[in-house]
């Protein structure tokens, strides 16, 4: 594992306030608060915006951003590489196609009931790496 987020360069940098708990390469979303959350949409639309380690504080991708703290994110166009954040008990293999979890987490795309049929989800990423563990584990992914 990297010890870093930020495999390519994000195009933004930017930074607000955690409305929850956010941790180093969850998937997150902008709401209406100005505030930032993790991407709750399972398998929708989202914006390639992910946290990344605070540097400045000496932190790293282990350490994660409290309620109401200044949270650090980038946000990364197609082709970027990004080490993101894994759903509970995935079994990734390079170039599957990667969508929102929800959670700020990524999973596999695939036909189940809980984000409808596979031509209805919206991938992310394509992993770059086998990787197969439990929550919160990191893989390498590529920005679709």
């Amino acid at each position: 594992m990297s010890n870093t987020i930020k495999i390519t360069a994000p195009s933004v940098f930017g930074e607000a306030l955690a409305r929850e708990i956010i941790k180093p390469g969850h998937l997150i979303e902008l709401i209406s608060t100005g505030k930032l959350q993790k991407h709750e949409g399972h398998g929708s639309v989202a914006e390639k915006m992910f946290a990344i380690e605070d540097e400045l504080q000496g932190n790293g991708t282990t350490d994660a951003y409290a309620v109401d703290a200044l949270v650090q994110y980038g946000i990364w166009r197609s082709g970027d590489v990004v080490n993101a954040r894994m759903a509970v008990s995935q079994t990734i293999v390079i170039g599957d196609k990667l969508i929102s979890a929800g959670g700020g987490q990524l999973k596999e795309i695939a036909s189940d009931s809980s984000a409808g049929s596979e031509t209805s989800q919206y991938p992310i990423a394509v992993a770059l790496e086998a990787y197969s563990g439990a929550a919160d584990g990191f893989c390498l992914v590529r920005i679709i």
